[in-house]
């Protein structure tokens, strides 16, 4: 199932099909994991041929408990996109290199769960969710979940 995802704005008008979220949070069968998608096409005609990648998993991730995160990104279907990720106070993920599509705006930021059909019921809390355009419009949540001060 799908926690968590940054998705980009399909060009559906001009034929471009549904795409998969840039950046995604999953847990599947007791695996953690997030997935980063990334193209330089301006319109993706097959999705299956979009490179991604799992630029982190474990199988220790504590359900029933909170999860603290913080992503610090720079959206860009060019090599000069990073992503910085920190589970719990301790840096996850360190990436440099393209992340995203090439669309006209950035990625927008969905949460809930999206998973597939199942007889088993699933929950998850967000609590805290906040933007910015630089570290200090988040800086509390930062410094608590990084130890990183600005």
């Amino acid at each position: 199932m799908v926690l968590a995802q940054w998705h980009g704005a399909d060009k559906w008008w001009l034929g471009e099909p549904s795409r998969d979220p840039v950046l995604s949070f999953r847990y599947i069968g007791g695996q953690f994991s997030i997935k980063l998608v990334h193209s330089t096409e301006r319109i993706v005609k097959d999705p299956e041929a979009v490179s991604s990648e799992k630029i982190f998993k474990t199988r220790s991730f504590k359900t029933g408990t909170w999860n603290g995160f913080v992503i610090e990104a720079k959206w860009s279907y060019e090599n000069d996109g990073y992503l910085n990720i920190w589970w719990n106070s301790k840096q996850v993920v360190q990436y440099k290199g393209p992340v995203g599509y090439n669309d006209d705006t950035g990625p927008h930021f969905q949460f809930g769960i999206y998973r597939d059909n199942t007889d088993k019921t699933n929950i998850s809390f967000m609590k805290n969710i906040l933007t910015g355009n630089h570290a200090s419009d988040v800086g509390f949540i930062v410094d608590r979940v990084t130890g990183i001060k600005n």
